[in-house]
């Protein structure tokens, strides 16, 4: 080992020194080439080792890499670009972690060892609590280990080129590894994957997305130490890959089997290198179906292992991913969003058309001419409070949202002025907003819905009659200004 070395290096230099001393007096010439040192600097303050340098005692290096490499993992590798003309960047490490990190390592990809502790003989950083690191922009390999030295993370040729987070999420593995964060051997987020790929961003339409696919491979998940529930077979290869942008509360990919005693599970590594694993759903009807929920998801590359439970079992069924609220009891909700609405359907086409729209659009309101009402008992569906009325199955009208504002307003004015109508709005989220009567003076009867700070996606929205049977005209207005029933421009 190249850090074992030098320490027989340095101990000779002190015994040639002596004997140089001893024999004629001579003083001792330094060596023309200064002792290794990392090729990056910690950052000023926060306990660095004096002079810049991670510390060169006080804790045990980090050790040799593995012989070999594992590839970097494309999403894990952060997509800032190094400045022309080098320069420093600052990353940051966030333990969200259980455990205490006490040793990092933050190692050149050309250099063979790990080098020294960049947090020092003392310095920890807690469950909860970040560090922030100023390194030269370049290629690196990172570590976190606890207070025992085993690995918490391991990420291989990071190019770090601007402000980069570091989230360490695992659990402790032993000293050596060499593998990526939480194992990972045999399984080849490198390879493509067997059932394709897809790019999806928040509020993705239609959702779910589905792929049909069969599960199983020679691969045993479970001896890879990936955490709690990864296991069953799966082939090297990923099963499928999602490309995710956006920003989302969560994202759920389950598995439904065709046949109902077949039984499955998901493996799946997020961009930041995390896995997620799953053998049964927790939700009513869902079988030996697994499903994984991602909160928060980052952006970048997922890829998707769905194992058999029993080595050459072979199980055909489809992949679903979603942002709803559908699971293995109830994989497409009846073509519905969560919260209920089976009998509101917003994969169906809207009565009278759709929009796209951004923020600041003009001109301001966006009016359309229709009619309210329909078979749909809406008040029977459970959406909510103010959710009623009657109305179609198929949306009234679509708006496909983009943009960021801090408020869109919608509401419907009736031609006549003792006609009764409601709002049932279903937003990008599924979310539901319905209104059955105008808080502003003048508005009688007509609804108004504001949705403050619409997610970006489709907008799908149902004008209600009051009573059944009622057949309302009249105009829905779509606004970010202050218009309202009681002040129409």
């Amino acid at each position: 080992m190249k850090a074992k070395w030098l320490g027989f290096a340095a101990a000779l230099l002190v015994v040639a020194a002596l004997a140089c001393s001893v024999g004629g007096g001579e003083t001792a010439v330094p060596p023309t080439t200064a002792p290794s040192q990392p090729t990056v600097q910690p950052p000023s303050g926060g306990q660095p080792p004096s002079g810049g340098q991670p510390p060169s005692g006080g804790q045990p290096p980090g050790g040799d890499k593995p012989p070999s490499q594992p590839p970097a993992q494309p999403p894990s590798q952060p997509t800032a670009q190094p400045p022309s003309g080098g320069g420093t960047a600052d990353l940051t490490m966030v333990n969200n972690s259980s455990q205490t990190i006490c040793h990092v390592y933050i190692s050149p990809v050309t250099d063979s060892t790990w080098g020294d502790d960049w947090l020092g003989s003392s310095e920890t950083v807690g469950p909860g609590a970040n560090r922030t690191f100023s390194v030269p922009v370049g290629a690196y390999d990172l570590r976190a280990d606890d207070c025992d030295h085993n690995q918490l993370a391991t990420e291989w040729n990071w190019t770090i080129g601007g402000a980069t987070t570091w989230s360490v999420t695992g659990t402790a593995q032993p000293p050596g590894g060499g593998q990526p964060p939480g194992g990972g051997a045999g399984l080849d987020f490198t390879a493509a994957p067997n059932y394709g790929s897809v790019d999806l961003a928040a509020g993705f339409v239609p959702d779910p997305y589905t792929v049909d696919m069969t599960s199983g491979g020679s691969v045993d998940v479970g001896s890879l130490g990936l955490g709690a529930g990864c296991g069953g077979y799966a082939t090297s290869a990923p099963d499928f890959r999602i490309n995710w942008s956006g920003n989302s509360s969560n994202l759920r990919i389950f598995f439904v089997a065709n046949g109902a005693s077949d039984d499955t599970r998901l493996v799946i590594n997020d961009a930041y290198g995390n896995w997620h694993c799953n053998d049964d759903s927790p939700y009513t009807g869902g079988g030996w179906n697994p499903l994984v929920d991602i909160a928060n998801p980052p952006q970048g590359q997922i890829d998707i292992w769905v194992a058999s439970y029993s080595s050459g079992d072979y199980v055909a069924g489809t992949l679903y991913v979603t942002e709803l609220d559908y699971h293995p009891g109830d994989p497409s909700g009846g073509g519905q969003p969560p919260g209920g609405g089976a009998g509101l359907d917003f994969t169906a086409a809207p009565n009278y058309g759709s929009v796209d729209l951004a923020a600041g659009f003009v001109p301001d309101p966006y009016t359309v001419d229709m009619t309210s009402g329909g078979s749909v008992d809406v008040g029977s569906l459970g959406l909510g409070a103010g959710c009623g009325g009657y109305a179609t199955s198929a949306p009234d009208f679509r708006i496909n949202w983009s943009g960021n504002s801090s408020n869109l307003r919608i509401f419907f004015v009736a031609n006549g002025a003792s006609d009764d109508t409601r709002l049932v709005i279903n937003d990008a989220y599924g979310n539901w907003h319905c209104n059955d009567d105008s808080p502003y003076t003048g508005g009688g009867w007509n609804p108004l819905v504001d949705i403050a700070n619409p997610p970006q996606g489709q907008i799908d929205i149902w004008v209600a009659s009051y009573s059944s049977g009622d057949y309302v005209p009249g105009t829905l207005y779509v606004t970010e200004l202050d218009y309202h029933p009681g002040s129409l421009p």
